[in-house]
């Protein structure tokens, strides 16, 4: 396990815990803070802007290798489906047209992408199918690849798998969770994210 976020604390602390062997310094911006009003203590994002964790780089994020799995549960409660989308996970190399990106998108359809950006071409999108996950509910999502395999789960259900060459660069940038550097932010709830 390479990170393990589950956001425990107190509601409205804004102090998130790495709680994965490499203790990952994650820092809190704007209005990002855990939250215990959906029960057990969650990450709660308001959407606004400057709202976002970051997380320094380390090789704990270099997927390059072929091997690595992203998940954690999300509970979506914008309902703007005019946006371009939700981030889960972003991490670049200079800008944007070198970069990862886990998103939940076309959101009037419900959909999730995960997508690797090379030289601003899109080389793989792995997109699940139209409503594979729900408004105000929460919903496990989860990417990974195994050697040229990559796999998209929603809630336990295999929504898209493709077998490509291409992986994800050795990224240098900081990670985001919940926005693009302050675009395509998230609105709503986080728990439990893992990055292995």
């Amino acid at each position: 396990m390479s990170l393990w976020l589950p956001f425990e604390g107190t509601d409205g602390s804004t102090t998130i815990t790495d709680s994965g062997p490499t203790r990952h310094t994650v820092t809190a911006y704007g209005n990002a803070k855990i939250s215990t009003a959906r029960g057990d203590s969650c990450l709660y994002l308001d959407g606004t802007s400057g709202t976002f964790l970051t997380i320094p780089d380390h090789a704990d994020f270099d997927f390059s290798g072929g091997n690595f799995s992203l998940s954690c549960w999300v509970n979506y409660a914008d309902t703007d489906i005019t946006a371009i989308g939700q981030t889960i996970y972003y991490q670049q190399t200079n800008d944007s047209t070198n970069a990862v990106h886990l998103y939940l998108y076309d959101l009037s359809n419900r959909r999730v992408e995960f997508r690797i950006t090379q030289d601003d071409n899109a080389v793989l999108q792995l997109k699940g199918y139209k409503d594979c996950f729900y408004t105000n509910n929460w919903n496990h999502i989860e990417v990974s690849e195994k050697d040229d395999d990559y796999y998209l789960l929603v809630n336990g259900k295999m929504v898209n798998h493709v077998t490509s060459s291409y992986r994800c660069a050795n990224y240098t940038g900081l990670v985001y969770i919940g926005s693009v550097i302050n675009l395509v932010k998230f609105k709503g709830y986080m728990d439990n994210f893992v990055v292995r």
